[in-house]
C-alpha cells in the first residue's frame, strides 16, 4: 500500500514539473518573438542611422570676426549614373563661393595649389544651390564664413592682465575651449531622389579681432548720433574701399575727394537708447571688393546721457542745480565734471541716502560764445562704479561789446598796451577782468578798485609769438558779483 502511494507521488512531481517546463519554454519563445518583431520594425531606422553615420563627416573652422574664412569639401559621385545634388544649411554667415575669381584668390591666399575646375552652380534663380556630378566623379566644394558680431563682453575672455588682446593667430594655434559662443552648422548634399549623399557637421569658433581704433563718443538719449571721422589711407584704403557694420541699424558710408590728397571721411549714423544703455559695435574697412580682410577694425560705444539745456553770457558767471535721486541703497557718491569751466558743489564725496534728493550746485564761467557741451558723472566710491551721468549743453551768447580795438604784432616779440577804463559810479567800485585767451593775452592786475568818477588804465601784455595768426579775443570786465559791466573785443594780428 505504501508502495502505490509512493508512485501516485511521484507521478503528480513529475506532472507538475513538466507544467514548469512548458511554462517556461512558452515565456522564452514569446520573449523571442517580442526581439524579432522589434529587429524587423526598427531594422529600417539601424540601417539608416548606420548609413547616414558613414556619410556624415566633421569639420571645425577659426574665424576672425570681420574676416572671410575659406574651406573645401571634397563631395564624390559614387554611382555610375549623372546626379544632380543639391546643397542646404540654416546659417545667413555661411556662402557658397560662386565666383570663379574670388575662389582663385582665396586658393592662392591659403596656399592651395591644386588645380580645379570650377563649378557650375545650375540656375542662380534657384534658393537652393545644385550642382551636376558625373558617374564617379569628384569635386571640391567651396565656402566662406563671414561673422561680423560678437557680444562685447565676450572679448574679455581673450585679454591678457595688461588688458591687451591675444593676436588670431596665437588663439588659432592654440584653441581654446573657453571661446566665444560656439556654432554649430549642418551642411546637407542631397541628390533628386531624396538621398542623403554626405553630411557636414561644421563647428565654428570665432575669434576676436585686433583693433585698429576704439572710440567712445557721449550723445543725447533717444536721438540720432552722428558723426564724421577722417583717416588717412596711408596707402592701406584705396579707391574701392568698403566700410561695413556689425549693427544692422548703424548706417556707413565714405566720402572721397582730390582735396585730401587720399583721406576719406567715414560718416556713421546711429540712433540713441535710453540714458545708461550704451551701443556698442563694430566698423571693418576693407580695401578689395571681395571684403576678404578688413584693413581696420573699430571699435564704437555710444553711450547715450539725459540732456541738460542751459544758457547764459560769455563771461559770466552762471549759476544753477542739478537735482540727484538716490537708488534703493546707501551710497558714498562723488560727482565730477569734464571741464573746468564747470565747478561742482559739494566736490567732496558725499553720502546718498535711498531715495533722497540731493542738490547738485553747478557755477558755469564761458569765455567764449558757442554751443559747448559737458559730461557730469556720479560715480560709486566703495564699488569705482558709474551710477549716473547728465550731458550738459550750454548756449553762451555773445555779450554786448562796449569798445573793439586792432592789435598789431610782431613775431617773437612782446608787446604792451592799456585801455582806460572810466568809473561813471557815485561811489568806489571793485572789478574783476577774466581774458578769454589767457596765453595770447595777460593782465598786469586781474582786481582793481576805481575811486568814484576815477579813470583806471588798464595793463595788457602780448607775449611774444613764434607763428602768423589772426585772433579775435575778449576782455571781460565784470562786478564784484561776477556781473559783466563792459567787454572789450580786440582783434590781435601778428605778422
Amino acid at each position: 500500500m505504501q508502495a502505490v502511494k509512493n508512485l501516485e507521488n511521484e507521478n503528480k512531481s513529475s506532472d507538475s514539473m513538466n507544467e514548469g517546463m512548458q511554462h517556461f519554454f512558452r515565456e522564452r519563445q514569446r520573449d523571442l518573438l517580442s526581439i524579432e518583431s522589434y529587429i524587423q520594425k526598427n531594422k529600417s531606422e539601424l540601417i539608416q542611422s548606420l548609413l547616414h553615420t558613414s556619410v556624415t563627416y566633421e569639420k571645425v573652422i577659426y574665424p576672425v570676426i570681420g574676416n572671410k574664412s575659406f574651406f573645401e569639401f571634397e563631395l564624390e559621385n559614387p554611382f555610375k549614373d549623372p546626379i544632380k545634388v543639391t546643397i542646404s544649411w540654416r546659417c545667413s554667415e555661411l556662402s557658397l563661393v560662386v565666383d570663379s575669381t574670388l575662389w582663385q584668390i582665396l586658393r592662392n591666399m591659403h596656399n592651395i595649389s591644386q588645380k580645379v575646375d570650377f563649378l557650375s552652380y545650375g540656375d542662380n534663380n534657384q534658393q537652393v544651390p545644385s550642382i551636376l556630378l558625373q558617374p564617379r566623379e569628384k569635386v571640391y566644394v567651396p565656402f566662406t564664413y563671414q561673422c561680423l558680431t560678437a557680444q562685447p563682453s565676450q572679448l574679455d575672455l581673450f585679454k591678457a592682465t595688461s588688458g591687451h588682446h591675444f593676436s588670431s593667430d596665437m588663439l588659432a594655434s592654440v584653441p581654446v575651449s573657453n571661446s566665444l559662443e560656439t556654432r554649430y552648422v549642418k551642411i546637407r548634399f542631397v541628390t533628386e531622389d531624396q538621398t542623403l549623399l554626405a553630411l557636414l557637421n561644421l563647428k565654428i569658433q570665432p575669434l576676436p579681432p585686433s583693433f585698429t581704433h576704439v572710440f567712445k563718443f557721449l550723445s543725447m538719449e533717444h536721438s540720432v548720433f552722428k558723426k564724421s571721422i577722417r583717416i588717412n589711407t596711408d596707402g592701406t584704403v584705396g579707391t574701392r574701399t568698403i566700410v561695413l557694420s556689425s549693427d544692422s541699424e548703424v548706417s556707413c558710408s565714405i566720402q572721397e575727394s582730390q582735396e585730401w590728397e587720399g583721406d576719406v571721411n567715414i560718416h556713421l549714423k546711429a540712433p540713441t537708447k535710453a540714458s545708461g544703455k550704451c551701443r556698442e559695435f563694430y566698423i571693418f574697412i576693407y580695401k578689395d571688393k571681395y571684403q576678404i580682410i578688413s584693413v581696420q577694425t573699430w571699435i564704437v560705444s555710444i553711450c547715450p546721457l539725459q540732456r541738460i539745456d542751459l544758457s547764459c553770457i560769455a563771461g559770466q558767471l552762471m549759476r544753477s542745480s542739478l537735482l540727484i535721486r538716490g537708488t534703493h541703497a546707501t551710497n558714498l557718491v562723488e560727482c565730477f565734471s569734464s571741464s573746468d569751466e564747470l565747478q561742482l558743489h559739494p566736490s567732496e564725496p558725499f553720502v546718498l541716502s535711498p531715495f533722497a534728493v540731493q542738490e547738485l550746485s553747478m557755477n558755469i564761467r564761458s569765455l567764449l560764445p558757442g554751443i559747448k557741451h559737458f559730461q557730469i558723472t556720479m560715480v560709486n566710491q566703495a564699488l569705482e562704479q558709474v551710477l549716473q551721468s547728465w550731458l550738459l549743453v550750454l548756449s553762451c551768447q555773445k555779450p554786448f561789446v562796449s569798445k573793439a580795438f586792432q592789435v598789431h604784432l610782431s613775431v617773437g616779440k612782446e608787446a604792451t598796451k592799456r585801455i582806460t577804463y572810466t568809473n561813471s559810479y557815485h561811489q568806489s567800485r571793485s572789478f574783476v577782468l577774466h581774458s578769454s585767451h589767457p596765453y595770447l593775452l595777460r593782465l598786469k592786475e586781474y582786481l582793481f578798485t576805481v575811486p568814484a568818477g576815477k579813470n583806471y588804465y588798464i595793463g595788457l601784455y602780448f607775449p611774444p609769438q613764434d607763428f602768423v595768426f589772426t585772433e579775435t579775443l575778449f576782455l571781460y570786465l565784470n562786478d564784484t558779483e561776477d556781473k559783466n559791466e563792459e567787454t572789450y573785443c580786440i582783434k590781435v594780428i601778428c605778422q
